[in-house]
Order: structure tokens, then sequence, then C-alpha cells
């Protein structure tokens, strides 16, 4: 390992982490990136409480599902359906709420990110548009293929690359902002 080249020392970590971090991709998705930077921009620092909640929060409800899950060998909404009295009603309004809000924000996620490519190309190519039906149609093409020919593996370490950007999107972004101590101490007191 000593004899390794640091890049692949770099790979070989985020080889171990990596299905971490397809977890993380699954809690923090673009809702919650636009959500806390809006929430950054109006308020500053002062829900900073707020997200240490959230990140709280967040990680124990995964280490239980985890937990349920290896317990048990079945997933947590096959528990609700079958542990709880009426759990059928229920696991069918999680699975429809589930299905409605994710495909409201594929629809809100895929117009951002057309929206992004086209200010993109115009930026790179002095002013070319290119239609979002054409680079939704592009993108719909590729994510057909990937679903459809790709494999677990291959979708996972794409979704852990863009978990990974988004992280040091992130850590750019409180870099570039450049909070104070105080500022972020008194963010840390619960307050509206």
């Amino acid at each position: 390992m000593k004899n390794q080249p640091i890049f692949k020392k770099i790979l070989l970590a985020l080889s171990a982490v990596g299905p971490g971090l397809f977890l993380i991709g699954y809690n923090i998705g673009t809702g919650s990136v636009t959500t806390m930077a809006k929430t950054g921009a109006e308020y500053g620092m002062g829900l900073f409480w707020a997200l240490i909640l959230s990140c709280i929060f967040t990680y124990i409800l995964m280490v239980a599902y985890g937990k349920v899950t290896l317990v048990t060998g079945k997933t947590a909404l096959f528990n609700i359906k079958s542990e709880f009295r009426y759990g059928w009603a229920l696991s069918l309004y999680i699975i429809i709420a589930l299905i409605i809000g994710e495909l409201l924000a594929l629809v809100g996620v895929m117009g951002i990110v057309a929206d992004l490519v086209q200010e993109g190309i115009r930026l790179a190519f002095d002013g070319r548009i290119v239609n979002t039906f054409w680079i939704i149609l592009c993108f719909v093409i590729l994510l057909f293929f990937l679903l459809w020919y790709g494999r677990y593996q291959t979708f996972e370490k794409i979704l852990t690359a863009l978990v990974v950007l988004m992280g040091l999107s992130f850590l750019v972004v409180f870099v570039m902002v450049k909070p104070s101590f105080s500022s972020l101490i008194d963010g840390i007191v619960p307050r509206i």
C-alpha cells in the first residue's frame, strides 16, 4: 500500500465509503440543496442549528432502518405492512406519496439541469442557444441507456461521484462565504 500513488489511495478510500455516499445521495437531493441555499441567503447562519438537528435525525433514521433491515431481512416498508394493524394502508400511502413526490422532483430537477446546461452551452459557445427540449431529450436517452444496460455498480459509482462533487461544492461555497466564528456559534443557538 505504501508504494501506491496517491490517486490510487484516494480511489481505494472512496470505494470503501462509496455505498455510504450512495445513501447520502438518497437523503440530500436537489430539494435540499435549493432549500438550504435559499434559506442560507435569507437567514445567514441563523438556522445552522436546524441543519445540525436534521443531520442528527437523518443519521438516526439511516442507522435504525439499516438495523431493522439487517435483523429482519425485510425492508422497512414491508415491516410496516406486516407488523402494524392497517399497515397495508400506511404502506400504500407511503408508496403513493413517494411516487408522486419523486415524479414531481424529477420534473423539477430535469428543468433545473436543462436550464443549467443551456446556460453552460451559451457561455462556452459564444451565446449559442440550444432549445431545452433537445437537452432534456439527450438526458432522457442517456438515463435510459444507463438504467437499461447499466449495472448497479456503475450507477453507484456515478451517484457517488455526484455526491462527492456536491459535498465539495458545499465546502467551496462555505469557504467563499467565510462566515465568522461568532456567527457559527450564534447559529447553533435555536431561534427563529
